[in-house]
């Protein structure tokens, strides 16, 4: 049997949701660094993106006719929309949280210690934490290998605080680009 017409719209369709969504994804993670509860906002929006990404594929299964091949990569692309909507509900959802954000503090913050975390066999990204006084507590930023080369301990960094009003609050460096 002959792929029909119908699921090879259906089979291109969901290979390209995915490259928008990866990609919407990617730049959502890099700017989730400095959340207060990153964990907590990235379940929010992505299970909802999985959830919504597994129905929609059974709704819209029905119009188009497989082949045998087909039918066995089928979780394929299934897994295709439910990523792809992921990763798009993530880069919506901080882009929309940042929209909804105002500056409420910004402080001149003395780097206390600066500690750099290697990369472990794949399995862990590398990261470089900044450990500034805010307010009179400790708290890290996560930045940039190059901002994080380029400043040491005892250095005053523009600090900004945003509060959302989704409930998301987060800090941003000035300087870091």
């Amino acid at each position: 049997m002959k792929p029909t017409k119908q699921s090879r719209i259906f089979i291109a369709f969901l290979t390209l949701l995915l490259l928008p969504g990866l990609y919407a994804g990617v730049m959502g993670i890099t700017h989730v660094r400095n959340y207060n509860q990153p964990l907590l906002f990235f379940i929010i929006l992505v299970v909802p993106g999985f959830i919504t990404g597994y129905y929609l594929f059974k709704f819209l299964k029905p119009y188009a006719k497989f082949n045998k091949k087909q039918l066995a990569w089928l979780w394929l692309f299934r897994m295709f929309m439910m990523l792809g909507l992921a990763g798009i509900f993530f880069g919506a959802g901080g882009y929309i949280n940042k929209s909804f954000s105002c500056l409420v503090y910004q402080e001149n913050c003395v780097v206390v210690n600066k500690t750099e975390v290697g990369a472990i066999h794949r399995r862990r990204p590398g990261a470089n934490y900044l450990f500034v006084r805010l307010k009179g507590s400790i708290e890290r930023l996560n930045v940039s290998s190059a901002y994080w080369a380029g400043i040491s301990t005892g250095d005053r960094i523009p600090v900004q605080i945003y509060e959302s009003k989704l409930g998301f609050d987060f800090i941003e460096l000035k300087d870091e680009q």
